[in-house]
């Protein structure tokens, strides 16, 4: 497949597919790049909110995850803005203690709004122990309510559906309490979505239930 390349900074490459769709092509990943502490955190003093989000997009890609790495997620945690957190929720699930990223996601999941978090919702499946799974399905069903609350007057048949609307999140939050509870309405939660008008939210849907 034919792309072009658009941008290319110090952690990825943008290509513009022949479809006009554009792609992020992580430095980690295809250069295998490294980084440690030292290096990111010159670069976070000095760099603006775009360049960090090429550096999380670029880093969540990376596929080894070194002792170095924990302590690069460690700073990133108490330092990055909650847009960049949720790009590297599946980064930070590779974390040795898992009981420490697991109540991150929950602080996050329960009292932070206005930034997705279905990223969270599906990292929650590599942290989540058995002692904590009580705990995160209560907080997941508490959520899982606010959202119904939220979107219950949109309907299934609209074309088109922000990206930034809860329902999004909604279903992937759905998901995980499948996988975690086997309750059968969340199942059927995402198969009534498979049939929504908006393209993007039926695909959505379908991704959720196949994974």
């Amino acid at each position: 497949m034919e792309k072009k390349l658009l941008k290319e900074s110090k952690w990825l490459r943008v290509f513009e597919l022949p479809n006009g769709d554009q792609f992020l092509e992580s430095k980690f990943l295809v250069d295998r790049i490294q980084v440690n502490l030292e290096e990111l955190i010159k670069f976070w003093e000095l760099s603006s909110d775009q360049e960090k989000w090429e550096l999380a997009e670029g880093y969540v890609a990376k596929q080894e995850f070194s002792e170095e790495d924990e302590r690069i997620v460690e700073f990133l945690m108490n330092h990055a803005s909650e847009p960049i957190l949720s790009i590297l929720a599946p980064m930070m699930a590779k974390h040795s203690n898992r009981h420490k990223i697991t109540s991150f996601f929950l602080e996050r999941i329960e009292h932070i709004d206005d930034y997705p978090k279905a990223n969270y919702f599906q990292a929650l499946e590599d942290t989540v122990t058995p002692e904590s799974k009580q705990a995160v399905v209560a907080a997941l069903k508490r959520r899982h309510r606010q959202y119904q609350l939220k979107i219950q007057g949109q309907t299934l048949t609209e074309k088109r559906v922000r990206r930034s609307d809860d329902i999004w999140d909604y279903l992937a939050c759905c998901r995980i309490l499948l996988i975690f509870t086997n309750e059968k309405e969340y199942a059927q939660i995402l198969d009534n979505y498979s049939t929504a008008g908006d393209p993007q939210l039926r695909d959505w849907a379908h991704y959720l239930a196949s994974t």
